[in-house]
């Protein structure tokens, strides 16, 4: 599946579609043309192929250009534990500044187009432009929230809660706050249910619910939001029973 934003493999920072979700607003035109100069562009990575795996040499973070891309590590069982769901103007990649290596494997569950932005450069740039040095921060910080929203959607939510909110969240995104037609959901029910702490058997249950109750439509991956209102219900609610997390091991 094609983003719905169209995006020629040579677009430049300042023509990108996509530049007020993952650059600076208040960068000057000389500044957004020293930060288009570092970013590398590359052919596109075909569905199941890794942009890089766990264990290999930090070196840049990315943004995601058209498609979708999957985060995962291994548990010490050898198990795959699923990490974060990438789209359209996402960052990803910042796992790897710690120890300079990567702890995650990043894997498009689509034909993606990636924008690499090596950080070495990046951090030179940023000495230079204190509003880029500011938002190599702001992209830190958000990866630290979405894990805190994460870790909260496992600890706190239902199962039902758990598999709404992240439909409501994709769709959200997807979409780019306006759900409106159908999507096609790159990710399989195992990943839903790997990254959710659920079994298959449960996300089905619970997606077959939704449908029944005339909150999507739903075809395989396929699916159109018809009750925005009801799914943010369901993804806010906390009454029902909590269920057993079934992480590896």
């Amino acid at each position: 599946m094609d983003s719905a934003i169209a995006l020629s493999l040579s677009t430049h920072c300042p023509q990108c579609a996509l530049k007020n979700r993952c650059l600076p607003q208040h960068l000057d035109a000389t500044a957004l043309l020293r930060f288009d100069a570092i970013v590398q562009r590359s052919r596109p990575l075909r569905q199941g192929a890794h942009c890089f795996n766990a264990g290999d040499p930090f070196r840049s973070i990315y943004v995601v250009r058209q498609g979708a891309i999957k985060t995962y590590s291994m548990t010490e069982e050898g198990e795959e534990q699923v990490t974060g769901f990438y789209l359209a103007g996402d960052c990803f990649g910042f796992d790897g500044i710690h120890i300079q290596r990567h702890t995650n494997s990043a894997k498009a569950l689509e034909r993606s187009h990636l924008c690499e932005i090596p950080f070495e450069q990046l951090e030179q740039l940023c000495s230079a432009i204190p509003h880029l040095q500011h938002y190599a921060f702001q992209l830190a910080s958000h990866q630290i929230v979405l894990e805190q929203k994460r870790m909260q959607l496992m600890g706190k939510r239902a199962a039902d809660a758990r598999v709404a909110y992240l439909l409501l969240d994709y769709i959200q995104r997807a979409t780019h706050g306006n759900p409106q037609g159908e999507i096609l959901l790159p990710m399989s029910r195992y990943d839903i249910a790997n990254y959710l702490g659920l079994s298959v058997e449960t996300v089905s249950r619970i997606l077959s619910r939704l449908l029944a109750q005339g909150i999507i439509d739903l075809q395989g991956r396929r699916v159109k939001l018809l009750s925005l209102a009801g799914l943010r219900a369901q993804a806010h609610m906390d009454t029902a029973a909590p269920v057993r997390l079934l992480f590896p091991g």
